[in-house]
């Protein structure tokens, strides 16, 4: 019949109708700081530390992921208020101690793609735990185009890569 049955909309950038008033935005320091603190660790324990700000069903949210040694936390933090609305710790027992870090998987991308970090922008990269492996995923954009890879932590090996039109 054409009726709409479902409808989603989702803000970026300021705060929805309904949303934390305006100026209630701990920042991406406030998120980090949150999730730290309930872990109880510093920001000099952690590696390949991320924080993304997001609206979830109109509230403004901080998502923070980080790992130490091969336990990875994932957070999600009240915007506002900076309280922990979600907290997941996850141990890879199992992951290899070997680990090229963040900075040289973001070379290995950039080198392979034959761009320098000048070059480009929206660059993104976070150590994943996936099929039993670490590694990084590099995403950035240059010229036009996106870039998207999947560095081995172990080795630095490039697992796959794409390259599409932006």
């Amino acid at each position: 019949t054409g009726a709409v049955v479902k409808s989603q909309q989702e803000s970026r950038g300021s705060a929805p109708s309904g949303g934390a008033p305006s100026g209630a935005d701990i920042g991406e320091q406030g998120a980090k700081e949150a999730a730290l603190a309930h872990a109880g660790l510093t920001e000099g324990d952690v590696v390949s530390l991320s924080v993304k700000r997001e609206y979830d069903d109109g509230r403004l949210e901080y998502e923070v992921k980080f790992w130490v040694d091969t336990t990875e936390y994932e957070y999600t933090v009240d915007g506002a208020t900076g309280d922990i609305r979600k907290s997941e710790r996850e141990p890879h027992p199992s992951a290899s101690s070997a680990d090229i870090g963040q900075e040289q998987a973001v070379s290995i991308a950039l080198a392979h793609a034959g761009l320098s970090q000048s070059q480009v922008y929206g660059l993104e990269a976070e150590r994943e735990w996936e099929d039993d492996h670490l590694e990084y995923q590099v995403e950035f954009k240059a010229g036009g185009m996106e870039y998207s890879y999947d560095i081995a932590a172990s080795d630095g090996a490039i697992l796959s890569f794409e390259r599409e039109k932006d």
